[in-house]
């Protein structure tokens, strides 16, 4: 039976049980603890240790701590299994300490290995253990069946925190729950083909182990916590960020929406890791799916690193394998490789290997991994940055540019829908949305002091000519609204006062240049000079 103890001085919650085995059925506060058990795995300590869990779940502990058995166990002799690795990092390339069934085994890199009481594990703070569960048949793919994170921390973490990655050695913790933007998400109709919640939830419950570069990488994903192949993730994290923006209600949308933004920060943490090495790159359906989580967390929690992810080049298969058909030298296009002639000129195209050996490219549609293993699982996160208005912060228009195109190719060629798109559900909504978008929602949204009234609501634009821009809307709920202010900018995170004081509910902005996305903002104003929120950031192509 648990017996209860008073809590020690660096204890959050008001009560600290003294437990004999801690699982992961449900979040609770700080406990003291000899044992943590989650996802088949189990990290039994010499002595009572504080322990609590971070939003998504996972669990951290006061350190430094003494582990004396980690099971299942990881012992010397024979096949290797059941390893742990402390902060995994890419710039291991592919050396891994998880099981001699995997490419680059080093047994220094095991820390599990032959764990006991008279032969313990001391980790210090700011470090995190990697514990997996090996499959038993030798040549599977993958070799590893599941995985779990514990974090030392010097201290207790505040209810509701985030995990570090477990990549690399910054354990700071610098995220909570409490940050999340739900404004940023939409509520949209869904369509038949939409998954259930409890599905995507379970997608990303445990943790995706993905710091080995390459293809070698799909032996190492345990089978028990994500997909093996980059293009399947990259459909099951288009089909989370689709479900998040469907008309669900917030605490309904908490689990899946902490879980997706918590795996946002694990890629992050990766890229950090790498220290510009080259980590998810372009070769085949293998790198997908990498880059959007990050752009995602980083938007769902204002962080200004994350949703500047689109100015790291060194990791994003996407990136490196789309491109727009040039002229490179008179009469010669794309350097002379892939078949492409002047009648491409400007069009959108993909390249297997595109940014490092052009020499591969294809302009055929049938070119190897075109059909099968790339766009197709690209969809819906290309959707979900629309609606977003990140498509600026992706910082690769030919993505968005191939997308679309690819959709439309797709079906003149008479490709089946998987094909054109691996989710139903994500091409449906594409079908719905992509070419009536409307307005992104929160991107520039920000609370001022002061603020005693509602922001205005039904904020949309009109382009008359190319440089006159119409910007309406209504009161909405700002009753006390006696002017309106209108804001610009070509970066949906950084709008600037346009114009102050605008009387009624029309603005025309007639000093529009051509060719760029602008997007505005409007906010009320009372009579004593207060202003509201803003509304919703609209955007609009000249």
């Amino acid at each position: 039976m648990a017996k209860i103890h008073p809590c020690l001085p660096s204890c959050a919650a008001a009560v600290c049980a003294v437990l004999l085995g801690v699982t992961s059925a449900a979040a609770q506060g700080p406990t003291l603890t000899k044992k943590i058990s989650q996802f088949g795995i189990t990290w039994s300590f010499q002595k009572d240790t504080l322990a609590g869990q971070f939003a998504n779940g996972d669990w951290w502990v006061v350190g430094p701590v003494t582990l004396v058995e980690i099971s299942p166990r990881s012992v010397s002799g024979g096949r290797v299994m059941h390893g742990s690795m402390v902060n995994p990092t890419p710039k291991n390339d592919t050396k891994q300490g998880y099981d001699t069934a995997l490419i680059d085994y080093v047994p220094q890199l095991n820390v599990a290995l032959d764990v006991s009481a008279s032969a313990p594990l001391v980790l210090q703070p700011g470090n995190s253990l990697v514990s997996t569960i090996s499959e038993p048949k030798l040549g599977s793919k993958p070799q590893l069946l599941g995985a779990s994170v514990l974090t030392v921390l010097a201290a207790a973490a505040a209810e509701g925190s985030f995990r570090p990655s477990y990549s690399g050695a910054d354990k700071s913790i610098r995220f909570n729950k409490s940050q999340l933007q739900y404004s940023r998400l939409r509520r949209l109709k869904p369509p038949v083909s939409a998954p259930g919640l409890a599905t995507l939830e379970r997608m990303v419950e445990r943790p995706w182990i993905d710091h080995m570069p390459g293809w070698r990488a799909a032996f190492m994903h345990p089978k028990d916590n994500m997909e093996n192949y980059g293009r399947d993730m990259a459909v099951r994290l288009s089909e989370i960020s689709l479900m998040l923006h469907l008309d669900i209600d917030e605490p309904q949308k908490e689990r899946l929406l902490i879980r997706m933004v918590q795996h946002g920060i694990d890629l992050w943490g990766v890229v950090q890791a790498a220290g510009g090495n080259g980590i998810w790159y372009a070769d085949g359906g293998i790198s997908s799916g990498r880059k959007w989580p990050i752009l995602f967390a980083g938007l769902m929690l204002d962080d200004p690193a994350m949703t500047n992810v689109g100015k790291v080049s060194c990791c994003f298969g996407e990136d490196q394998q789309t491109f727009v058909v040039e002229e490179t030298s008179p009469g010669v296009f794309n350097k002379g490789f892939g078949g492409y002639t002047s009648v491409h000129k400007g069009m959108a195209e993909w390249g297997i290997r595109h940014s490092y050996k052009p020499e591969v490219d294809s302009a055929l549609w049938t070119a190897p991994y075109r059909q099968c293993c790339t766009a197709n699982s690209w969809v819906g996160f290309v959707l979900v940055a629309h609606l977003m208005g990140a498509k600026e912060l992706w910082n690769h228009p030919p993505l968005f540019a191939y997308v679309d195109r690819y959709v439309v190719e797709s079906r003149k060629m008479n490709d089946p829908q998987w094909q054109t798109s691996m989710s139903l559900f994500a091409l449906q909504m594409w079908d719905e949305y992509r070419d009536k978008l409307g307005t992104p929602t929160g991107l520039g949204a920000s609370q001022r002091p002061g603020n005693n009234f509602a922001k205005p609501a039904g904020v949309g634009t009109s382009a008359s000519k190319v440089v006159e821009i119409r910007l309406r809307w209504d009161r909405g709920s700002a009753a006390n609204a006696k002017q309106f202010n209108v804001y610009r900018g070509t970066n949906a995170l950084n709008l600037s006062l346009l114009k102050k004081g605008v009387n009624g509910y029309l603005y025309v902005d007639t000093e529009v240049p051509t060719g760029g996305t602008y997007y505005y903002a409007v906010t009320g104003v009372d009579d004593q000079g207060k202003e509201s929120p803003r509304s919703e950031t609209v955007h609009v192509q000249t």
